[in-house]
């Protein structure tokens, strides 16, 4: 599945430039800045495409807006990834999963770097919003797009991807928990142009289906 190595290293997380918007006025969620050690992997060249998926699920719905076979595979929900990975497990004899949002983080760009390629977002680096192709995903592969310094497609473009780990939140008005939710990375063909920054972070809950959201795989070195 064409898995490439990230060598281990320091990884920056979070950003002192937060994204405005949302009831706080900012994404609080964003911030501190800090770093943490991240031991080496292997992360997919590409994202999961609908055409890979269907082959362990053949009665998944295509989106409208990802309807060819070579599209990423999106609509799906976090316990679907993590069932997709379980049964490629037994296929492949290794270990795949869903990268953390620290090794996503550390395979999408070069620690300092906010867009996978430079300081600033690069619209041939991958497919997104203001692009002038808004109304659906673009194909897994596309030679358009520029690959980043790994080799990797469109990581932070296209379409948000998931990441590895659930957290619940406390309930509110009395009630035990207000959901259960994962952290998504980077990009979408819908949202904003500020969107491929690598320290953007977006709670997905985990039962939802996004025609925006999608994932790629990771293993550990040594599986």
């Amino acid at each position: 599945m064409n898995f490439v190595l990230v060598p281990s290293g320091e990884v920056k997380l979070g950003t002192d430039k937060p994204l405005i918007g949302g009831v706080d006025g900012s994404r609080a969620s964003e911030t501190p800045v800090h770093y943490e050690h991240v031991d080496d992997f292997y992360i997919c060249k590409f994202k999961v495409t609908n055409a890979e998926f269907e082959r362990h699920f053949p009665k998944h719905r295509r989106s409208l807006h990802a309807l060819e076979p070579n599209h990423p595979v999106v609509d799906v929900t976090y316990n679907e990834a993590i069932e997709f990975c379980r049964r490629l497990n037994k296929e492949l004899g290794i270990e795949v999963r869903l990268p953390t949002e620290q090794e996503w983080t550390l395979a999408a760009a070069p620690v300092g770097w906010e867009y996978p390629h430079g300081m600033e977002p690069d619209k041939k680096a991958g497919h997104v919003f203001g692009d002038g192709h808004e109304f659906g995903c673009a194909p897994v592969g596309d030679k358009r797009w520029n690959l980043n310094y790994l080799g990797l497609d469109q990581i932070s473009y296209n379409v948000i991807e998931m990441t590895n780990g659930y957290y619940t939140v406390p309930g509110t008005n009395g009630f035990e928990s207000d959901g259960t939710y994962y952290i998504g990375k980077g990009g979408s063909w819908g949202r904003c142009t500020q969107s491929p920054n690598i320290h953007r972070r977006r709670l997905i809950d985990v039962i939802d289906r996004n025609p925006r959201v999608g994932f790629r795989l990771a293993h550990n070195k040594n599986d």
